[in-house]
């Protein structure tokens, strides 16, 4: 039964990430989080991610920004380990909502109040307050690309370059949440047989995005994440 779900859900995951550079984490949790515990479903979410994140940084190998990708990323890895070992004890319900909240309402400003979407200086107490939070949320829901989105559309000057720096940093922060969650025990042998199918699932949907977004200029591209951020914020604020 699982691969009737999965298979479908982890291709549709895959195409979203593939033009957008986010967003499969976000619609695989949401498949997960009917089956599995949220903890199990942030884990398997974060690793199922692995391989199409390695596919595209090799994609887009040439136009990585090294440096941008490692500085954000230490806060980002310390933030979110302290989300894994605390996540059993927290209230993970409330803890949706509010993120759903935020992510509507930073939906609904950049589509409709910031008029065409230019670059705006977030600043640095801006951009770690940024980080931290995406951490905890990584941690907690493996869902901080949202938040990161933010960054580095800020820091990146065209459609590739922003696809993938982003990529490079998910795949340093992906290789050291799961190690932590395997340590921690929230990631067990059962859960890969389901791990593998969305992983397959996941890489042939970020192959076919990845045929669209050349064909994407940079306001379309910000248009269809800041979409993307606010489908997502609506479903964890009513789920």
């Amino acid at each position: 039964m699982f691969w009737k779900v999965f298979l479908p859900v982890s291709l549709l995951a895959g195409l979203i990430h593939g033009i957008t550079g986010f967003g499969a984490g976000i619609v695989v949790m949401i498949a997960l989080t009917q089956f599995y515990p949220v903890r199990e479903g942030a884990g398997m979410s974060a690793l199922i991610l692995l391989g199409m994140i390695v596919l595209m940084v090799i994609r887009y190998r040439k136009e990585i920004r090294v440096r941008q990708a490692v500085l954000p990323a230490v806060p980002y890895v310390l933030c979110s380990a302290l989300a894994i070992r605390l996540s059993g004890a927290i209230d993970a319900g409330i803890m949706k909502r509010a993120l759903g909240a935020f992510l509507l309402v930073l939906s609904v400003y950049e589509l409709f109040i910031a008029g065409k979407g230019e670059k705006r200086e977030i600043g640095t107490a801006g951009s770690f307050a940024i980080v931290a939070v995406a951490g905890v949320f990584e941690g907690l829901f493996s869902i901080g690309g949202p938040l990161m989105v933010i960054y580095f559309l800020q820091r990146t000057e065209d459609t590739r370059e922003y696809l993938g720096t982003l990529q490079f940093f998910f795949l340093i922060i992906t290789v050291c949440n799961t190690a932590l969650r395997v340590a921690e025990g929230i990631l067990r042998p059962e859960h890969f047989p389901v791990i593998a199918l969305c992983c397959a699932g996941v890489a042939a949907g970020s192959l076919i995005g990845g045929l669209v977004v050349d064909r994407l200029d940079q306001k379309v591209l910000r248009r269809i994440t800041y979409a993307a951020i606010g489908l997502a914020g609506l479903y964890y604020l009513i789920a």
